[in-house]
């Protein structure tokens, strides 16, 4: 059973090729630091706004169109996102310890 204390602490999550088109609920994970979500369908990152703690994310091969959500996460350092709708990145070029890697 997970308790809220577990949403809280954790602070790597991978599920990655799960099929996943919804990531809703993740954002209780506040103290996420590492996200894995490669290969799923996943296409609105919204839910990943109020993970200011994320450090590395790895969103490759997904259905991703728009990264503005991302311009919240600014610890974010590492940033996957090839393979993906997008076609603007200017807005996650903005913060400033962000090394994009595989675009």
């Amino acid at each position: 059973r997970q308790t809220k204390h577990t949403y809280k602490t954790l602070r790597s999550i991978s599920l990655g090729y799960k099929d996943i088109n919804s990531i809703h609920g993740v954002e209780y994970f506040v103290s996420l630091q590492n996200l894995t979500l490669v290969n799923n369908r996943i296409e609105d990152l919204s839910p990943l706004r109020p993970l200011k703690n994320l450090v590395k994310l790895e969103l490759g091969h997904n259905q991703i169109s728009c990264v503005a959500p991302l311009t919240d996460c600014t610890k974010l350092e590492m940033l996957c996102l090839n393979h993906n709708r997008i076609s603007d990145l200017d807005q996650v070029k903005l913060l400033q310890k962000l090394n994009l890697t595989e675009l």
